[in-house]
């Protein structure tokens, strides 16, 4: 999370105690620092005259911090791809604020296995390594929910731990059959953004709707393996974004493709029967964990998202840049 230090803070030393805790986080690399170059100067006299042990490292982080601060007008400036909201903290704020800076981050998932693969995965393809080191360290925790309907009150005892800056997120499927349905899942993120989180219901169906083709490609071998994601590449952008892609069709009597759900609304009407059959069954359990190790082996893009235009990349994006105002 982006800090910035009023700098009259550096003169105060009746706060010095928290002051010196908070600039110690920033020497671990648990928040980015907002620091005006103008005030360099202050901090280097701060710490010299409270915390001689981490002088080095704190002068220099302010020196970086403030080059890179010159590109930016305020606190709630950065990456435009990945928008940061910061918390701007003065001597009335410090004691909660820095009580909420060394907590960790949450973020509320339905399943913390492959709903945290997932998030994993998606930030070594985008370039957000500091969100995966932010897990790493424990500076952001993964809140596992079991299913969804606990949600809210997860998000309301999680959020009842900060005093002023609430950071905690929610991270769920939509389960939707079509576009335009609005489930229990926009209900319950909409009780839980009334606890302060910041909430992000996908816009597709479940995680599994955005494992790229590579990855399809890479479960298997063989003639039938090749033909299943021949027919999934049939399917139009909609048709993909609501298909079962653990599942499939389902099967009916005598193994036969049970068909779409009612609920799709005739979104499957004009695909043809013999691609219908070869999807009667899904991609299986293990979508999401093959994504990991390719994400682990370099071996995908933002291409393989559907580029830098395209409404998966711009989404993922979005959900990344919520993880990122809050850790």
């Amino acid at each position: 999370m982006r800090v910035e230090i009023s700098p009259e803070l550096y003169e105060h030393e009746d706060v010095a105690f928290q002051l010196t805790s908070l600039l110690r986080l920033f020497a671990r690399g648990k928040h980015e620092w907002v620091i005006l170059s103008g005030h360099v100067a202050l901090v280097v006299g701060y710490v010299e005259r409270n915390d001689r042990a981490v002088l080095p490292i704190t002068a220099e982080l302010a020196r970086k911090a403030s080059v890179r601060e010159a590109w930016n007008d305020s606190v709630t400036d950065g990456d435009a791809r990945f928008p940061l909201t910061g918390v701007k903290v003065t001597k009335e704020s410090l004691e909660n604020d820095l009580a909420d800076l060394e907590r960790p981050a949450y973020v509320v998932v339905e399943n913390e296995i492959s709903d945290g693969a997932f998030l994993r995965a998606v930030c070594r393809v985008f370039g957000c390594t500091d969100i995966v080191r932010a897990l790493d360290q424990g500076w952001a925790e993964l809140v596992h929910s079991g299913g969804g309907g606990q949600i809210p009150q997860l998000v309301e005892a999680r959020a009842g731990r900060f005093r002023r800056t609430v950071r905690v997120a929610v991270f769920m499927d939509s389960d939707r059959y079509r576009a335009e349905e609005r489930t229990k899942s926009h209900k319950l993120a909409d009780e839980a953004s009334e606890h302060g989180a910041r909430v992000h219901v996908l816009r597709l169906r479940e995680i599994e709707n955005y494992v790229p083709v590579r990855v399809l490609e890479s479960l298997g071998s063989g003639h039938q393996h090749t033909v299943q994601v021949e027919a999934f590449q049939r399917l139009d952008p909609e048709q993909r974004g609501f298909f079962d892609m653990k599942k499939g069709f389902g099967l009916g009597v005598g193994n036969t493709a049970k068909g779409p759900h009612a609920k799709h609304q005739g979104l499957y009407d004009e695909l043809p029967s013999e691609v219908r059959d070869v999807l009667r069954k899904g991609f299986g359990p293990e979508l999401v964990s093959k994504l990991g190790a390719l994400a682990d082996a370099d071996a995908l893009t933002v291409h393989d998202f559907g580029g830098e235009e395209g409404e998966t990349t711009k989404e993922l994006r979005a959900l990344l840049g919520m993880l990122r105002r809050i850790i």
